[in-house]
């Protein structure tokens, strides 16, 4: 009886452990990917920025050109590893800053 009681606790705490850890490593993955698709953002900007020459008031061009960066790099498996690194690396610089 004695080992029934203790597998049953034992079941408890399993559950109760999944119950609290697949949110917590939900919630953990998304801000994980916000992080990188800030950091991203940031690093496909920075390199538009040098490649298209800002003339004027034309917003437009940097963002169009990031987006592309970002796309074609996808598109390909190995660039899509590489988009990852960019993200994280942008993220890296923007917490340096803060740091």
């Amino acid at each position: 009886m004695a080992d029934r009681d203790t597998a049953a606790r034992r079941g408890d705490y399993l559950r109760a452990a999944v119950v609290l850890g697949i949110p917590l490593a939900l919630g953990l993955g998304l801000l994980v990917y916000l992080v990188w698709a800030v950091g991203a953002a940031v690093a496909f900007l920075a390199v538009a920025e040098r490649l298209v020459d800002r003339e004027g008031d034309d917003w437009l061009k940097p963002p169009l050109v990031a987006a592309a960066l970002n796309g074609g790099l996808v598109l390909t498996d190995v660039g899509g590893i590489l988009a990852f690194c960019v993200g994280a690396a942008g993220f890296g610089a923007v917490l340096e800053d803060r740091l």
